[in-house]
């Protein structure tokens, strides 16, 4: 007898392995700050995390996905608690600017925003971002 399907799945691949993922991320990361972003593959990960590209593309669809996962890692932003809601919000988006002017993730998130300018996936992938960021307020 069959078992049912999950009717919450959305692919018919293989379940997300964690150790397999946490490598295919951890290899990205490691492309990228060795390869900058002009150098970034899903080859060159895929290599450096001993996995198949299917893998890889069965997860993240684009490399604008896989780029945005890494970056939502390693995207640490201070929010001060000052007690007046205008303090705060102002000190955030200081925090913010100085997180995307001055890190590694930032330079992906801005290398990414400016890739979407002329390529449909990548506007699709942060456009997906961006939506999943407002489903929490």
């Amino acid at each position: 007898m069959a078992e049912d399907a999950d009717p919450a799945r959305r692919s018919i691949g293989a379940r997300r392995n964690p150790d397999s993922a946490e490598a295919i991320l951890q290899a990205a990361e490691t492309v990228l700050v060795e390869a900058g972003y002009a150098g970034f593959s899903i080859e060159a990960v895929a290599r450096r995390a001993r996995a198949g590209k299917p893998t890889i593309y069965r997860w993240w669809p684009s490399k604008a996905a896989l780029l945005l996962e890494v970056y939502q890692r390693q995207k640490r932003v201070d929010v001060p608690d000052t007690g007046r809601l205008e303090e705060d919000l102002v000190g955030f988006l200081k925090n913010l600017f100085a997180h995307w002017r001055e890190t590694s993730s930032g330079s992906v998130f801005r290398s990414l925003i400016a890739e979407a300018q002329s390529d449909e996936t990548a506007a699709a992938a942060l456009a997906d971002y961006s939506l999943g960021r407002r489903s929490h307020t």
